[in-house]
């Protein structure tokens, strides 16, 4: 029963913190591309 728990709780960490921190790196990316748009 613990292990499955445990299991459980890695694929919702796989399937939601690697996600957003793939999607803030992907904004922060963004932002600076507008960033030196604007002004520069």
């Amino acid at each position: 029963m613990e292990v499955n728990l445990l299991i459980i709780l890695i694929w919702i960490i796989l399937y939601v913190v690697l996600p957003l921190l793939f999607l803030n790196a992907e904004l922060f990316k963004i932002m600076k591309t507008l960033y030196a748009y604007f002004f520069v």
